[in-house]
């Protein structure tokens, strides 16, 4: 982790912590800290699993596994967010945009991002790059961004039958498109042989009709 934060650094604040006001300002500091987008392990420790009720346990989750839509509908129940862990939770979800389409356009990133101003968006993509959050290239042009890769967010309950779903999916897709490629080879092999056999016909005919007027005497 970046700075100097470990896990277990995290864990014996939490533990040392006195109130849930003490609990609060060890996860708000963990958020802050540059570089951290995984946030899972310190929700399951026990002192969080103890307190599910509290603010920094609805802030670490919102950071574990929400994005920034969810905090807009549910801000009156959350704790208020610094304008660095807003730009953190906005990179959260350009993550979990980018891990579910590859193309991603500047209009559905305004949408879930709420940012309205475009050479603001483009800061953001850009430090999502340069932060390894996502691997992908700019298109001003065309106001999209194409991804190459996304890092993995926390899992929930479910997400792993989820992936498992979408693995299997892929697979059965991939086979499909294996097996239109292995016809269509099929396909323009058998075209192929058939142009070389006509081709063959055509060069016995032309032959056959050399030698034959070879062979017609000369009146």
């Amino acid at each position: 982790m970046s700075q100097g934060v470990t896990q277990l650094s995290v864990v014996e604040k939490l533990n040392s912590a006195s109130d849930a006001e003490g609990m609060l300002q060890v996860v708000s500091e963990f958020i802050d800290t540059e570089g951290i987008f995984v946030f899972g392990e310190i929700l399951e420790s026990k002192r969080m699993q103890e307190n599910k009720q509290s603010a920094a346990y609805q802030l670490l989750e919102l950071f574990a596994f929400g994005t920034f839509q969810d905090y807009e509908k549910n801000k009156n129940s959350l704790p208020n967010l610094t304008d660095a862990q807003t730009r953190k939770l906005q990179k959260l979800t350009v993550a979990s945009l980018a891990a579910q389409h590859k193309v991603l356009s500047y209009q559905m990133l305004q949408d879930n991002l709420g940012i309205d101003n475009i050479r603001h968006l483009e800061n953001l993509i850009i430090d999502c790059i340069y932060e390894n959050v996502i691997k992908a290239k700019l298109d001003q042009q065309g106001k999209q961004i194409i991804v190459e890769f996304a890092i993995g967010r926390d899992l929930q309950d479910g997400d792993l039958e989820n992936m498992i779903d979408t693995l299997t999916q892929w697979q059965a897709n991939s086979e499909t498109l294996l097996e239109t490629i292995q016809q269509q080879k099929t396909f323009i092999r058998a075209e192929h042989d058939a142009i070389q056999a006509m081709k063959d016909q055509s060069a016995r005919i032309n032959q056959q009709t050399a030698d034959t007027s070879q062979q017609v005497p000369n009146q």
